[in-house]
């Protein structure tokens, strides 16, 4: 069964697919078979092959067939100048009409999202996800990161330990991870100098919005040695120039990419600022602050606008958060601020770095100090086996993590990440 991309004119060979279209006419039959590399007409001559043609009886479109025969070229024929003679024909399957169509609503397509994958423009944000992933780990082999798998399921809270899912475990509690960001500190410390994992995360976030989703995929690297976050920053832009690099050189996808989204990959441009400019540029362009120590949605949108009007930049690095909105582990900038960034794409935000606190006696100080802010006198406690780890030589390190989804829904600008996963787990989607 050869795919209908690679079909040579005169062999003698077989293709299967779905009926995209059936057009009957006095004397001839034309099926438009299409699989993932392609689509070609089958043209059957009702007199010149009628036990074929009678084999296509009760065919409906989206059913599907394979068909014996050989393709040959036909400048009449508008689908590239190619059409396949059928010297037999069966049906595998019978299709029913189906209960959604390209223009159906975003609703309709999920609730159905096997069949809506189907559509040119859903089956194209699933090429490229997957060939994302390709690249990203295409970039960890050739720089020799250790890939390793981190469990998902943990015995106490992760840092926070907010936004979990507790589930009954034998009689005790767990919860499903909301990061590895824990574990991967852990894998520095057992000598690793470059660690990495694609895995999936958790968060009970009750937020219904076009970018957050409660189960989803991150991106995540951690690499020994960085002082400074810009060391950090500097290996997130090399991955993701690497991503866009590889895109690049897949012409067809690329063709895909422009049909379906409008979107014309090329060479990305990065730009970074602090924290604090972010909020000086935002205050002289007149956006209104919901929050003085973080971004709101719009605010992340207007910075990213402004970094594309002023650089012709679609990603920005903002560094120096406020010590008050990051993590215990982060390592300090100064008195308020951390040696972390978040990363923008778009308007969005994809990921969160930062080079990590490494020296057991500032982390203990650090985690009582988040402690007493969240008002969780049990987080020392919990991570006693974290921080044991830092107690028998630690090195420098920093990383990050980002929500491989939300990369690819700005990449392509989707209107929702439920148009790039395969499946999404929403609060209000738990099926299929």
């Amino acid at each position: 069964m050869k795919p209908i991309a690679e079909l040579i004119p005169e062999e003698e060979t077989c293709i299967f697919g779905f009926v995209n279209n059936i057009k009957n006419t006095k004397y001839m039959l034309f099926l438009m078979v299409r699989e993932e590399t392609g689509e070609i007409q089958v043209s059957i001559d009702k007199s010149e092959n009628p036990e074929v043609f009678a084999t296509t009886e009760g065919l409906t479109r989206e059913s599907t067939v394979t068909v014996w025969g050989k393709m040959v070229l036909n400048a009449h024929v508008k689908n590239g100048g190619k059409e396949f003679i059928p010297t037999k024909l069966e049906i595998e399957t019978i299709a029913n009409p189906l209960p959604i169509g390209e223009e159906s609503g975003k609703s309709a397509q999920i609730e159905h999202r096997a069949l809506s994958m189907r559509f040119a423009k859903n089956h194209t944000a699933m090429k490229v996800a997957s060939a994302v992933e390709m690249a990203i780990y295409a970039y960890w082999s050739k720089n020799e990161y250790t890939v390793i798998h981190t469990p998902k399921l943990l015995g106490t809270p992760s840092e926070s330990g907010a936004e979990l899912f507790e589930l009954e475990y034998f009689g005790n509690k767990a919860y499903l991870a909301q990061s590895n960001q824990l574990y991967k500190q852990m894998a520095i410390q057992a000598g690793f100098r470059k660690f990495a994992e694609i895995g999936p995360s958790f968060r009970a976030d009750n937020s219904n919005t076009s970018r957050h989703q409660t189960e989803f995929t991150t991106v995540d690297c951690e690499i020994a040695g960085p002082r400074s976050v810009e060391e950090v920053m500097v290996e997130q832009e090399r991955l993701i120039k690497f991503v866009f690099e590889s895109l690049m050189e897949q012409p067809k996808l690329c063709s895909q990419i422009g049909e379906n989204f409008g979107v014309e990959i090329e060479t990305p441009i990065f730009t970074r600022m602090t924290f604090a400019e972010a909020k000086e540029i935002l205050k002289k362009i007149g956006v209104f602050e919901e929050n003085a120590k973080d971004f709101s949605p719009e605010e992340e949108r207007q910075i990213c606008r402004y970094a594309l009007e002023k650089f012709g930049a679609q990603f920005v690095f903002v560094t120096e958060y406020p010590i008050s909105v990051r993590p215990f582990y982060h390592k300090r900038h100064s008195e308020t601020t951390t040696e972390s960034y978040d990363l923008l794409f778009n308007g969005t935000e994809i990921t969160t770095g930062a080079v990590r606190e490494h020296r057991p006696e500032i982390l203990i100080k650090q985690i009582r100090e988040k402690a007493e802010e969240l008002n969780s006198p049990n987080l020392e406690k919990s991570l006693e086996s974290y921080i044991e780890f830092f107690n028998y030589g630690s090195v420098p390190h920093g990383g990050f993590g980002m929500g491989e989804a939300r990369f690819i829904q700005q990449l392509l600008k989707a209107e929702s990440i439920e148009d790039v996963v395969f499946l999404s787990r929403t609060p209000n989607r738990l099926y299929p």
